[in-house]
């Protein structure tokens, strides 16, 4: 009988989520309780939670990563211990001074309600669906596969990780900004066998949902003038604004018909994401942007703390936020980092000293508590440009897709490209912004209206948008194909226009709140597609034998050899220790996407380029592929698994129907006894390592 994966994963999630309240909520509640951020004390729970679950977000990464780093083990649950201890006496003292810890309003539960809307949307987009032996992922397990790897890899072998994707003989450690991952990790231990890798991440990826609604709500009550000024009303409207994107179903409309459909109708062109995909694809970022955000907020609000004591809290607290962000996003940090150094640099021209050495020592401090980890990730990398040599960063003008029709005219010519794509920038921050541009322009030519312009709200937020665009549409990353720099550094500009627009939703009229009303419908129906094709694309592929997916699977058996990998996973997990290396073919056909969704064990080689871009040197894959991939060709002799097991300490093979070597009936897949097999996965022991654990890793 089928197991229900489905109903597994939810029950796992859900608890995970549970599990991380301790990391998500309790901190930032007690942490503001204690230095009274922003009047926390005197708040009521609605305004308590908008300020807790941000600051959370911003603390528990590095914390916990300063724990892991300067104390013995154990040291992590004992710091965390104490913010749980404090949690009841919070609410004690609050009793003594007000009679009351909390009251629950009928506010609190519409605002429940909304969250308990995105937890189930949230769920139903990233667990497994299934159909008797048909088991289909979301497309978002793309990047989930490497996270979970990396949060299994930090349960596994603590602080600083060790890459789980690489081990030419050695373990080498995890070069990534990792940061948002170790909370997820301490879930993932907490729960035990109940929760696994990637449940803990998903659990995660459902407080950093909520951590996006909440400070839209923070913000909109602690930086904006309008202050608590219909703040209720305000609040729903940012809320309801992050299912708000571009006007990416037109294009991708056309490419459907085309016959041409996107797995993600965000890869239709350079894009500038939704806040569904940035929350759902890539939490660590919006976490980063979170943090940063709440570090805005505390240097916004410093003059308020006119006690020496309740001062320094403050400052420690927006230091450790720029810190989490840092560590959880290089990207998003850079561009924090830039947009505060001139917001900086604009205080001291008007002789706000005090704001100025408040936002300058936060962000030393910040530096200075995350230096072991910037000096880690100054190791070599491979590079995803034609030079290795290449720097991480270069200039380039954010790529529009219309613009390949010229390419003829263009040549080749970087110059050309370049300043086609300049021509180009207008149409293209319209598809990809739609309600958004609109509302950034309406704002600006309003207070360029203003004889008193510019105040200091908005110049703080021209600074945030207008260094996150330019920085985000001039400069692009290179370290891997992927724009990082240009996808994810752009969540602040995308944050601020956010805000601009619930301004407009306030106060436009006529032409410009009509347009603003079909933009948004618009951006509506993009984010309801997106969040339909990313969930469905896999079944379709499977059931409709739609092109263009060889990278899911190399047939239209997905779900089944979906199914049959993830059980064979599970079954591994009871028979080997979490340190044995399991390996799969490096060299596959398509992406490996099981094995880190569900393995949570670490590999030697985990692709053509050993994963050495988490950590490793890269001169060292060459002999390591070498020695592996011809196991799987059906090259390789069984004296040539039976070597590359010891010498790289592997404790099984998993071999799939799709491996050359598979159809060699001769072979070693079949002549040894496996651990685990189904008519489309073999598990086989080998080596010295099988079944043993492997206490160098």
């Amino acid at each position: 009988m089928p197991q229900n994966f489905p109903l597994a994963d939810c029950r796992s999630c859900l608890l995970a989520f549970a599990i991380l309240s301790l990391f998500f909520f309790v901190p930032g509640y007690v942490a503001a309780w204690l230095v009274d951020l922003v009047g926390f004390r005197r708040r009521l729970l609605l305004t308590r939670i908008a300020i807790a679950i941000p600051l959370s977000i911003g603390l528990s990464p590095v914390l916990s990563y300063l724990a892991g780093r300067a104390l013995p083990s154990g040291g992590i649950w004992f710091v965390f211990g104490l913010l749980w201890i404090a949690l009841p006496a919070t609410c004690l003292a609050d009793i003594r001074a007000r009679g009351t810890c909390f009251s629950l309003t009928p506010r609190f539960w519409r605002y429940a309600s909304i969250g308990a809307a995105w937890l189930a949307i949230g769920l139903l987009s990233l667990i497994d669906l299934q159909r008797g032996d048909r088991l289909y992922f979301s497309v978002v397990a793309m990047d989930y596969s490497v996270r979970s790897a990396m949060v299994a890899a930090i349960s596994r072998t603590g602080i600083p990780p060790l890459n789980p994707f690489f081990f030419p003989g050695h373990s080498v450690p995890l070069r990534y900004h990792y940061f948002w991952l170790i909370p997820c990790s301490l879930a993932d231990q907490l729960g035990g066998s109940a929760v696994s890798a990637r449940q803990a991440f998903i659990g995660g990826t459902l407080w950093c949902g909520l951590g996006m609604m909440a400070i839209v709500a923070a913000f909109l009550r602690f930086v904006h003038p309008a202050g608590s000024g219909r703040i209720y009303r305000r609040s729903v409207a940012g809320i309801a604004l992050l299912c708000v994107t571009g006007l990416d179903i037109l294009p991708n409309l056309l490419l459907d018909s085309w016959n041409a459909p996107q797995a993600d109708p965000e890869w239709w062109n350079e894009q500038v994401s939704s806040w569904f995909t940035s929350v759902l694809w890539v939490p660590h970022h919006t976490a980063a942007l979170i943090a940063a955000l709440v570090a805005v907020l505390i240097i916004w609000n410093s003059a308020l703390a006119r006690e020496t004591w309740r001062r320094v809290g403050w400052a420690l607290l927006a230091s450790l936020c720029l810190a989490s962000c840092l560590g959880s996003s290089v990207y998003v940090a850079l561009v924090v980092g830039a947009a505060l150094c001139l917001w900086t640099s604009i205080l001291v021209l008007k002789h706000a000293w005090r704001e100025a050495l408040f936002a300058t020592g936060a962000g030393l401090i910040a530096l200075l508590a995350v230096a072991p980890h910037l000096f880690a990730l100054r190791g070599p990398a491979a590079a995803a440009t034609a030079s290795a040599a290449a720097l991480p960063i270069h200039f380039a003008v954010r790529p529009f897709l219309p613009s390949w029709g010229f390419h003829a005219w263009s040549q080749g010519s970087a110059y050309r490209e370049n300043l086609l794509n300049t021509l180009l920038l207008p149409l293209n921050y319209f598809f990809e912004l739609g309600a958004f541009l609109v509302a950034g322009i309406w704002t600006v030519r309003r207070w360029l209206r203003d004889p008193a312009r510019f105040n200091r709200y908005q110049v703080c937020t021209v600074v945030l948008a207008g260094t996150s665009v330019l920085i985000c549409t001039f400069l692009r990353s290179s370290v891997i194909a992927n724009n990082d720099l240009g996808w994810r550094g752009f969540l602040l500009g995308q944050f601020v226009l956010l805000i601009w627009a619930v301004d407009m939703l306030e106060h436009a009229s006529g032409r410009a709140r009509l347009l603003l009303g079909v933009l948004m419908a618009v951006g509506v129906a993009s984010s309801i597609y997106e969040a339909a094709t990313v969930r469905l694309y896999p079944i379709a592929f499977d059931k409709l034998a739609l092109p263009g997916g060889a990278w899911l699977s190399p047939d239209h058996h997905l779900g089944k050899r979906t199914y049959a990998l993830r059980m064979g996973y599970e079954e591994l997990k009871t028979k080997l220790p979490p340190d044995a290396i399991v390996q799969h073919n490096p060299a596959a056909d398509s992406d490996d996407f099981p094995y880190g969704l569900y393995a949570d064990r670490p590999v030697a080689d985990e692709n053509s380029s050993c994963g050495t871009i988490f950590g490793g040197d890269s001169a060292a894959c060459a002999p390591l592929a070498s020695a592996i991939t011809p196991i799987f060709a059906g090259s390789g002799a069984e004296a040539d698994l039976d070597r590359a097991c010891a010498e790289f300490s592997m404790a099984a093979v998993l071999v799939k129907d799709t491996d050359p070597v598979w159809r060699d009936r001769a072979s070693w897949v079949w002549r040894r006894q496996p651990i685990v097999a189904n008519p489309f996965m073999r598990a086989l022991p080998c080596g010295t390592g099988a079944g043993q654990s492997l206490g160098g890793y």
